[in-house]
């Protein structure tokens, strides 16, 4: 295992369990909910980026790079919710929440076509 491998377990961790402690501090606030649901996107990208790291064959591979992406596809939007909710701002921008996530769930419906992530292989040090 090498170190981006341990350090995405990190980030995992990290996050669920950062997560997981705002939303116990008041499961019924929107903002902690949002908060929850921003560090579990950070959690899945980190999960995919450990097994991608450990992928011993290119197919594997590909499949945790396009989960990978669809974990970092939605954390900008559900950061900026949670920012915006945060800031008792969701009505003034609720278009531009509105539009994050519509265009964060055409990104992650793309993110599984060919043209978006074409091919993997060795580069930069990285087995695929």
């Amino acid at each position: 295992m090498n170190f981006y491998a341990i350090s995405a377990l990190v980030n995992v961790v990290t996050s669920i369990v950062l997560g997981v402690l705002v939303l116990l501090e008041n499961p019924r606030n929107r903002v902690n909910q949002l908060f929850f649901l921003f560090t579990l996107a950070v959690a899945t990208w980190g999960y995919a980026y450990f097994s991608w790291q450990i992928a011993n064959d290119p197919s594997t591979a590909l499949f945790w790079v396009h989960v990978l992406m669809a974990g970092a596809i939605f954390i900008p939007f559900l950061y900026f919710h949670f920012v915006a909710r945060f800031l008792n701002l969701q009505h003034a921008l609720r278009w531009f929440v509105g539009i994050g996530y519509i265009s964060a769930a055409f990104f992650s419906i793309v993110n599984w076509h060919p043209l978006f992530i074409s091919s993997i292989g060795a580069r930069d040090g990285f087995a695929f």
